[in-house]
Order: C-alpha cells, then structure tokens, then sequence
C-alpha cells in the first residue's frame, strides 16, 4: 500500500462505489498470514455543500452505510453490475457551517444516522489574526513529512494497557449521565457511538508520539478530554436546525450575545432586521433569558436594553 488516496470532488454513490471498489482490488494487507482486499479512501471537502453538489440523498445514505467498515459490501445498480467493495476504511474530512446544516440537511440525517457517525467540531472563537501568515518552518515541515512517512508504514493491531482500560471503563459508565446533562436530542444517537470516537482519537493521540501500538494511560486521559469538550459544544452545530421558524434567527442571536459579551437590544435588532422584527428579537430574548443563556437590564436613565451573556462561551 502506497498510502491513503483521496477522491475528486463531488462525486455521486455510483463514483464512489466504483472507486472502493478498485481499491478493493488493488490495495491489500496481510492479515493472519493471508494477503486480503481493503478500500481505504480519504474525503476531504473544505465545503460540505459541494461534497454533496451531485448526489445528497445517495451520498448521505453511502456514507451512512459505509461507516461500519463492512468487512464485505455489494452495490448493484440496475443495468450497470455490481461493486464489491472489502474491508472499507472511508476518513471524512468536511467544513461547513449552522446555517447551512439548518438550510440544508434533511430534517432525518441531523440527530439520526448521518450527523451520529462525525465528530462534530463546533468553533466560535477567532483565536489569531494574522494579515501576512509567515511560511512554514523549512526544518519543521521536513521532519513532519517524515514523521507522517514513517507513520503511514506502521501497520498491525493496537493494544491497549490496562491503566488506560480502567480509565476508559470507568469513563464509560458515565456515558448516559453525561448524555442526558447535555440535553440536546439530536447527539443522543452520537453518544452512542461516542467509545468508539474515544478510542481511536486516543489510538492517533499515541502514534503521533510513539511507533508503538499500545494505547497508554496518558493518550487515553487526552482523547477523553478532547472528546469531552468536543461533545460540550457539538450542540452548538445544529443550533439553527429545528422545526420552529426562530431557529436559524434565534442562534444567530446566540452567537452574537456570545461574541459582543454585553450587547443592547437596538443593536441586535440592526443587526437582524432583515430576518426578524422587534417582536421576534424579544421572543427570542424572553426564551434565552429563561434558559438563562442571557441576562436583561434595563436603563431607565438612557432608555436602553442591555443584553448580557451569562451562557456557555
């Protein structure tokens, strides 16, 4: 194997079902003394949106299939045979943001099948503002490339020790709990693949510092950090998907509550006058102070309505 190859994009079920299936036949590892077939295949979009351009349903009901790493699949189509495809192994990469989940998504693959097998990175924070990003360190860049080099030949099966199999053990009967203090329906099915996610972020926690394939107690306490905070804010990814009309407006109020920190109620209402009336920005605000996300104060000196936000940053 030669390394992980990615795919053009977009592409529709059919092109990539006929491309797993060539690997199939073209890549192989040796397991258990016997060479067999594997379709490892890269997805990187910088745009969900055009991941999806060609075939939305198709591709949402591949990948929600295809995630298992089915040891052996067929896809017939009528007319144009079948693919076979064997030990899969498809690695998602995709960007996108709320407002297009909301706008765009099937109502089904948000909380149902296709969302529940990502990991949902939810960012608000511009955390560096840089106007000329320097190039790249030339000898840091040449010993990452080797690292990834090296990386990419180790083959075999991981371990894990047994400190970090008690930490995980313990962590996992905390699962539900934790599910249910989130409190947000749609990640309940995500939660339930939630082990598996913790697993391998610790399994590429530890290759990133070690040859070895034994996961130790330290990379399995950073994956469970990491996979913590991750889950905290993944909420914060479907804020505008819902049923009800205020949804997209309503976490567009969130997020610049969030940002401004303090804000006035004039000032939100220039901001999304052309999605919202005063009567709907006071709604909003009524629900956000109830979930006590934000706290209203009232100026009777300047007339003025001062938002805070008090919520999870």
């Amino acid at each position: 194997m030669t390394g992980v190859q990615t795919c053009a994009l977009p592409i529709s079920k059919r092109h990539l079902t006929k491309r797993l299936a060539s690997l199939s036949e073209t890549e192989q590892f040796f397991y258990e003394g016997y060479k067999r077939g594997q379709a490892p295949l890269a997805l990187p979009s910088k745009e969900l949106s055009s991941f999806l351009a060609v075939d939305p349903k198709g591709m949402i009901e591949a990948l929600t299939d295809l995630y298992d790493s089915h040891k052996k699949w067929d896809y017939g189509t009528s007319g144009k045979g079948e693919d076979f495809l064997r030990n899969l192994c498809i690695s998602c990469l995709f960007a996108t943001t709320p407002d297009w989940i909301a706008n765009n998504l099937p109502e089904g693959s948000v909380g149902g099948g296709f969302t529940s097998r990502f990991i949902l990175v939810s960012g608000a924070e511009n955390y560096k503002d840089v106007s000329w990003p320097p190039p790249p360190d030339p000898k840091i860049y040449k010993r990452l490339k080797k690292d990834l080099e090296r990386i990419s030949h180790i083959v075999g099966e991981f371990k894990v020790e047994p400190e970090a199999r008690e930490i995980y053990d313990k962590w996992y009967e905390k699962i539900r709990p934790w599910a249910e203090s989130i409190g947000d329906a749609r990640l309940y099915n995500n939660f339930s693949r939630v082990h598996v996610q913790a697993i391998k972020t610790a399994m590429l926690l530890h290759i990133a510092r070690k040859d070895s394939l034994v996961i130790e107690a330290v990379d399995m306490k950073k994956a469970l950090i990491l996979i913590k905070d991750i889950y905290d804010h993944a909420s914060e990814a479907f804020a505008g998907h819902g049923k009800s009309p205020l949804a997209v407006v309503m976490d567009r109020v969130i997020r610049t509550c969030r940002d401004f920190g303090t804000i006035t109620a004039g000032r939100l209402l220039k901001l999304n006058y052309r999605d919202a009336t005063k009567k709907t920005i006071t709604e909003i605000l009524e629900n956000l102070e109830a979930m006590k996300m934000i706290s209203i104060e009232h100026s009777e000196e300047t007339r003025t309505t001062f938002v805070k936000w008090i919520g999870r940053r």
